[in-house]
């Protein structure tokens, strides 16, 4: 009896530290306030699918008889739960969070009994699963849903789903034991890089099947069904068991044996753990192998043959940034075969362009932080960080040049393209290479992580948002179109700052707080002022390709807005906080007197009657376009009354994060550039005129021009923020009147 105490003590224990440790880390890594929005997408998200999950019962339900219906869930079913399971290989979940995470040395040396140490795995995994819970625990809500809430499909949902993690967990479990009992550390990294390979095909290719024939592909898994009924019926028996008790409930026949069946499971498996733990598989050391130096000569040399051998031995680099992206370029052209053939040449280009963005997002982004601990090599050697960027830049361009120009005219010759279209679409690859993995490299100098690394390579979360922003700038530029140059003229304004800043961060890697001196610099200032050019070309151009120029009114351009202002206020507020003690003093947040706020009101009032006078007389097609908007914005809101408050809310907000980045923040890093005081006041307000639809663009840079002044003489943004609010609210209220 005291050694069952013991036991669940020690469980108990464990279980106490895995929550504070892996809340700890997530409260260092994202905040609460992260942490309660990113739990509330959640909630949202597992309602939702919950509720297509129940649509989708249903359409089965009226669709086919009732058994072969059944026997279409039990796979689906199946199919997520194999999602599941292979997420933690595709995320490097299982070895950096999960069942075979760094600590399981230390934990297989407490005086803890191995269910102890299963206990505290399992509930590691059930907690941090986040994928299982939104496909897993949402599906089983809908397929289980009774029309309305009851507590007994609530309890039957989180018990069936509880069970599943625990199997899943218990198996991960096992496998990681086992092979890091036969393999060494290095030959399972490249293990779980080509099984991570295959599994994306595993959850990608029958989603592709699926979704390009949806009514074949049932009538087939039916036809399969009944010609294969004793094989498939025992292999997908549990899932058929786990079907019958969602949709049946606790009274189900299947349910017993659904349970019978776990229990075997977790038996079986928690006696093989125990045989791992007492074998010591968890702790095994693998002697060394020894290694045999080549002095042959190599085709490269220096820091060009250090990356061939850093890729060389990084098999998670060369699976998810060449095998991958050719290979679903492959599979388009197999699956989707049909549909290209309608307009080649301009899908063709699209597919190389979206297998160099994922290329991207998978090697050159991770090609400096990749090297861990290593790079530190290169403060002993007489390169500049910049002659390192240009380098890493040389290798991988010729390593796409050698992967993705063979695909294209491999594209151009089963499409049947003409000979020009194919060397157009070869060219074009061959140009765009270049400067792609230029910012890709510099995105990876400028957020890299340099600590040691198992299996998933970890660039900055902020990178892999703002990368295929940068990238998409520059592969949709595919003729010189007045809208291609744009987005290429973007393209070099973001690249060339991210160049200058990734220089900086690799001089001061070693120094990383001398980065974060307390000042407004002239090249973040415009490295911000890029990203929002970037956003808005990026949007405008999705758009143009999805929604034809007559219907789109200000949409584009109002969505790009929204997401540019929220953009831009996390920028200045990520800047300011890192380098100043008080960092909306520092931005220009201080007070004023009553004379400069009534000259910023008197400001506005004056701009605001003058932008009405151009509006109307230079800009006739912005209230019609505007008019369109409000149509559909009160089709979507409800009433006027109602629909004119996000308008109110949106143009409310924007002066407030505009004057705090062009003026609280570009202002000052000119002002700390050494600039006149014209040229401040003449740029502070010309440049945030760009956010603007070109028509609009005079009045907006007088009512920037103009609070720049304001910000000069009272060194207050209130009076500027005052200008733009009556400005802006004057503006809106012309846009109603001359609509209606």
């Amino acid at each position: 009896m005291n050694g069952r105490v013991s036991h669940l003590s020690a469980a108990w224990a464990l279980i106490g530290m895995k929550t504070r440790v892996i809340w700890n880390t997530l409260l260092a890594k994202r905040g609460f306030w992260s942490l309660a929005l990113i739990f509330l997408f959640g909630l949202v998200w597992c309602v939702f699918a919950a509720r297509e999950a129940a649509s989708m019962t249903r359409s089965l339900g009226m669709l086919f008889l009732a058994e072969p219906a059944r026997q279409l869930l039990s796979a689906v079913v199946a199919y997520a739960f194999l999602v599941v399971f292979t997420s933690d290989i595709l995320m490097g979940h299982t070895l950096n969070v999960g069942q075979m995470s760094t600590d399981a040395p230390f934990l297989s040396t407490l005086p803890a009994a191995p269910g102890a140490l299963l206990t505290a795995k399992l509930y590691e995994r059930l907690i941090t699963d986040w994928v299982g819970f939104i496909v897993l625990f949402s599906g089983f809500l809908g397929l289980a849903w009774p029309g309305g809430f009851t507590p007994e499909w609530l309890v039957l949902c989180i018990l069936l789903y509880i069970e599943i993690e625990l199997v899943s967990g218990l198996a991960v479990t096992l496998i990681g034991a086992a092979m890091q009992r036969f393999f060494r550390p290095a030959a399972i990294q490249n293990m779980f890089s080509l099984l991570g390979y295959l599994c994306a095909f595993i959850g990608l290719v029958p989603f592709l099947i699926v979704s390009s024939a949806p009514v074949e592909s049932a009538t087939a898994f039916i036809a399969a069904m009944e010609s294969w009924s004793d094989i498939a019926g025992t292999i997908i028996a549990p899932f058929r068991w786990l079907t019958d008790s969602l949709l049946d409930g606790f009274a189900s026949p299947s349910f017993p044996a659904f349970q019978f069946l776990w229990i075997i499971a977790m038996a079986a498996g928690a006696g093989l753990f125990h045989l791992a733990v007492r074998l010591n598989w968890l702790t095994w050391v693998h002697p060394g192998r020894r290694r045999v130096i080549s002095t042959s000569r190599h085709l490269l040399s220096g820091l060009l043959r250090k990356e061939a051998v850093l890729l060389r031995s990084d098999w998670n680099i060369l699976t998810n940034s060449l095998l991958l992206p050719i290979s679903i370029i492959f599979l388009q052209l197999w699956a989707f075969r049909n549909v290209l053939s309608t307009n080649p040449e301009a899908h063709g280009l699209n597919i190389i362009a979206a297998a160099l963005m994922y290329f991207s997002m998978f090697g050159p982004l991770n090609s400096i932080g990749s090297e861990g601990m290593a790079v530190s090599l290169l403060e002993t050697l007489p390169v500049s960080p910049g002659r390192v960027i240009a380098l890493k830049t040389l290798f991988w361009s010729g390593l796409a040049v050698c992967c993705f120009i063979p695909s294209a005219i491999a594209i151009g010759i089963y499409l049947s393209i003409p000979l020009p279209s194919v060397i157009r679409i070869a060219a074009w690859t061959f140009l765009v290479i270049p400067p792609l993995i230029w910012v890709t490299i510099s995105m990876s100098a400028i957020y890299a992580r340099y600590e040691g690394k198992i299996l998933q390579q970890r660039s900055h979360f902020s990178a892999k948002l703002l990368t295929p922003l940068v990238v998409g700038l520059l592969v949709a530029s595919k003729d010189l179109s007045p809208d291609s140059l744009l987005n290429l003229a973007v393209f070099f304004l973001l690249a060339s700052s991210l160049h200058l800043k990734a220089s900086a961060a690799m001089a001061r890697r070693l120094d990383p707080d001398g980065l974060l001196q307390p000042r407004f610099a002239v090249a973040d200032a415009v490295l911000g002022f890029g990203i929002l050019l970037g956003i808005r070309r990026f949007i405008l151009t999705i758009a143009g390709l999805a929604v034809p120029p007559e219907v789109q009114g200000l949409w584009p351009w109002l969505f790009s807005l929204l997401i540019g202002t929220c953009v831009l206020a996390f920028f200045c507020h990520e800047h300011a906080r890192n380098r100043f003690p008080a960092p909306a003093y520092a931005i220009g947040w201080r007070r004023c007197g009553l004379a400069a706020a009534f000259s910023g009101i008197t400001a506005g009032s004056l701009l605001g009657g003058g932008a009405g006078i151009w509006v109307r007389h230079f800009w006739p097609e912005g209230i019609a376009a505007a008019e369109a908007s409000g149509t559909v914005i009160a089709a979507f809101f409800g009433s006027p009354a109602t629909a004119s408050l996000p308008f109110l809310l949106f143009f409310i907000a924007v002066p407030i994060i505009h004057e705090t980045f062009f003026r609280g923040f570009l202002c000052q890093a000119l002002i700390s550039g050494g600039y006149s005081r014209l040229a401040v006041i003449t740029a502070g307000g010309a440049v945030s005129a760009l956010a603007w639809p070109s028509a609009f663009m005079p009045p907006a840079a007088a009512a920037g021009m103009v609070s720049a002044g304001l910000f000069q003489r009272t060194n207050s943004l209130l009076p500027g923020v005052l200008l733009q609010v009556v400005f802006h609210g004057i503006v809106l209220y012309i846009y109603y009147t001359g609509s209606h």
